[in-house]
């Protein structure tokens, strides 16, 4: 008796983990010659989907995408150098993505995908402390910044494989990059010292040169971003059967 308790434990476990794919999220085959295509448009259904149906997945937070703290180097021309530290960061505006195109491979044991994205704009709020130089003067400062990044292309690579639970193939997903690329930038910043004349430079000089600052940010800001996404993206699938996803 005690086996068969035993036993019916382990199938409940077993039918546990696993769970249908969402309604919004497009299946695809692997042996279709348009599979890139299928991938494309599965992947903005499924953005789309997430905005209609936001309680789906009452557990996880897509928006705003929260990480941090951030920490970063800049300078300049030695006239304005310093590092700046970002806290509490929230970002807005990833779900609202058009998928340009997709680069695939698909095959029974691992997936590769290359995803090329569009963003109308994204932003990103939170906290900050500054340490640095507005020479020949030392100042420190902190309180809450903006940024607005326009018109943003984003390269996705993304890898998993296919693992095996209790005689059921799952995917997981081993490796999450975003490369994201601008055609502008804003920044803003209030701090705790009014009058502040080092914050006021300092945000004049990265809106007016704001190139080298956001080649600086975005680097630290993907190391934020890419276990993220490698985690949602994982907990969406996770128990969803290979077989559901896809196809022969």
């Amino acid at each position: 008796m005690k086996i068969l308790v035993v036993l019916s434990c382990m199938v409940g476990i077993s039918l546990a983990e696993i769970v249908d794919r969402p309604f919004f999220m497009q299946p695809c085959s692997r042996s279709d010659p348009n599979r890139n295509e299928c991938v494309r448009s599965s992947i903005e259904k499924f953005f789309i989907g997430l905005e209609k149906n936001p309680t789906y997945y009452s557990d996880l937070k897509f928006e705003p995408l929260e990480y941090g703290p951030i920490t970063f180097a800049y300078d300049y021309e030695n006239f304005l150098k310093g590092f700046m530290k970002f806290n509490n960061c929230k970002c807005y505006g990833l779900q609202d993505a058009k998928v340009l195109k997709t680069k695939t491979y698909f095959s029974d044991k691992e997936i590769k995908i290359h995803a090329l994205l569009k963003h109308p704009k994204l932003w990103v709020n939170g906290e900050y402390e500054a340490n640095g130089e507005l020479q020949p003067l030392k100042y420190a400062n902190s309180g809450t910044f903006n940024v607005t990044i326009l018109d943003v292309t984003a390269k996705w690579t993304v890898k998993g494989t296919v693992v095996n639970r209790n005689g059921e193939d799952f995917l997981n997903i081993d490796y999450f990059d975003i490369n994201p690329d601008a055609k502008g930038m804003k920044f803003a910043a209030t701090g705790t010292r009014p009058n502040d004349l080092f914050l006021k430079t300092l945000v004049e000089f990265i809106n007016q040169s704001w190139r080298p600052f956001y080649e600086v940010l975005i680097p630290e800001t993907r190391k934020q971003w890419d276990p993220v996404f490698k985690q949602l993206s994982n907990r969406i699938i996770k128990n969803i059967p290979y077989k559901q996803l896809s196809l022969p």
